[in-house]
């Protein structure tokens, strides 16, 4: 009787029971989809987080490190490691420049600053075909040069060997990133990223006092015993000893597995806002 008292309502207003239909199936397909591509970019986090991290473990600061506290690191880190690899990498946000006079255009880029042995892992491919590691000479070293993202080319209307400026900086385009495969979801739609060589920042007029920053020191960590691996075992010890030995909770401490742990719960906080 119930059904046949249903059946008798569907069809008096059939036209509202399909629009109800219809909106249930949309929005149960999108949030199915938004699971499955959340499920997606999490497995991509979990597989790419040492070339995310672009080391086996960072120690990183909205400051600088004292000489107390880098002193500690790099005496725990060669105990742990005699053969480790050091790299030291700044990011910021800052205004870049073209032009001259009423047609000079500014806009706000992150500027990451490397030194020669960046990335340990993941690489940089650039538009002229040049793949970027760890091993590969950097032309950014050999001038004062940029690697831009290509988005650089329609906001600020640049092209190769043209000429922008950062703080005290002139700077031209050595070439652009075609793929960052160190790059993650977290900055991306912030600002455009440009490449500059560490050694350029004393002269910018970037890094003076009261300046934001990000301060990175990434590490390769070798094995004692040539033909093994350093395991996640060993990494997650040698990033409690860290923690221990640096107490101010400014300083972050990560491995690939907590890099990518980190990545994930921003995405599930994302997926779930706009769900």
């Amino acid at each position: 009787m119930i059904l046949k008292w249903a059946l008798r309502d569907v069809l008096r207003s059939w036209r509202l029971s399909l629009f109800f239909v219809f909106n249930m199936s949309l929005g149960l397909t999108g949030t199915l989809s938004i699971e499955a591509f959340k499920e997606s970019l999490q497995s991509f986090l979990r597989d790419n987080a040492k070339n995310i991290l672009s080391a086996d473990l960072t120690v990183s600061a909205r400051r600088n490190l004292t000489e107390k506290e880098l002193l500690l690191t790099r005496q725990i880190i060669k105990t742990a490691s005699p053969q480790h690899k050091e790299s030291l990498v700044y990011e910021f946000f800052s205004m870049a420049g073209t032009g001259q006079g009423s047609s000079y255009f500014s806009t706000l880029v992150e500027v990451k600053a490397i030194d020669s042995s960046y990335p340990f892992y993941g690489t940089l491919t650039l538009e002229s075909g040049e793949i970027i590691t760890s091993e590969s000479p950097k032309s950014i070293m050999q001038g004062p040069f940029v690697w831009a993202y290509p988005e650089l080319k329609h906001s600020m209307g640049l092209k190769k060997n043209d000429e922008i400026t950062l703080g005290n900086l002139k700077l031209r385009v050595n070439d652009f990133v075609r793929e960052d495969t160190t790059q993650t979801f977290r900055s991306s739609s912030m600002a455009p990223k440009i490449y500059i060589d560490r050694t350029l920042l004393k002269d910018s007029g970037l890094m003076q006092y009261g300046s934001t920053f990000n301060e990175s020191f990434l590490y390769k960590i070798e094995a004692n015993d040539p033909k093994a691996e350093i395991d996640e075992a060993q990494l997650t010890s040698l990033q409690k000893d860290l923690q221990q030995a640096l107490t101010d909770p400014t300083v972050q401490i990560n491995t690939a597995k907590t890099a990518g742990e980190d990545s994930g719960r921003q995405l599930k906080y994302l997926s779930d806002f706009w769900v």
